[in-house]
């Protein structure tokens, strides 16, 4: 995930590799017979705008155009 949010240009080149220069918080299960199914982790980021023609200037455009991005990077069992 890290992988492709700095392919994203969310997290910068300087701070790849580093998760503690950035807020990252995941959940994580280790109780004995519990599966990893629907896993959820979390990033406090600067908001870098992603649009393949600079349009979009709502916020919800701004966030889906992100994901979408960010989705392009990561194997197809992971989402954003």
């Amino acid at each position: 995930i890290e992988l492709a949010l700095y392919r994203s240009g969310i997290i910068s080149k300087m701070n790849f590799g580093y998760p503690s220069k950035y807020g990252w918080s995941n959940s994580a299960r280790t109780d004995k017979g519990v599966h990893a199914a629907a896993q959820v982790c979390s990033l406090k980021g600067e908001m870098i705008f992603h649009h393949k023609d600079d349009l979009v200037d709502d916020e919800p455009g701004q966030l889906d155009a992100m994901r979408l991005k960010v989705n392009s990077y990561l194997p197809s069992d992971i989402r954003v």
